[in-house]
């Protein structure tokens, strides 16, 4: 399940996961849940998420770590919780991702396919 993003000032029509910054004293697999009721209005056990990838980066002005859970259990319908940020959901297929999904993402993806989680992605 991809949203596109919209009026954010950041890969603006690009698919992404639900995601977004850690809080101040908050855990990786809180922020997920979190974003997740906030994105995409599911409710998800702590227990259900799995983690996926890590992945260090940094740019001119950023730097952090991605952490790219996954899960396949929620309660509620996916939907656009925030349509100031996205214009468009939508369920696809790992194999058949749109050609413009952010590249984390993707890396994220591949790193799986392969049986690997950790991957220091730099951006430019």
């Amino acid at each position: 399940m991809l949203l596109r993003r919209a009026n954010t000032g950041y890969m603006d029509g690009w698919w992404a996961a639900p995601g977004g910054h850690v809080d101040q004293g908050e855990d990786p697999s809180t922020a997920v849940l979190r974003e997740c009721r906030e994105e995409i209005g599911v409710v998800i056990d702590g227990d259900d998420l799995v983690p996926l990838a890590a992945m260090p980066y940094r740019s001119a002005t950023h730097q952090g770590v991605d952490f790219i859970f996954t899960c396949t259990r929620w309660n509620g319908e996916p939907r656009i919780a925030e349509p100031h940020r996205v214009d468009a959901i939508g369920w696809h297929e790992i194999r058949a991702l749109p050609s413009n999904v952010v590249p984390y993402l993707a890396l994220a993806l591949d790193l799986n396919a392969r049986g690997a989680w950790f991957h220091e992605y730099v951006t430019g």
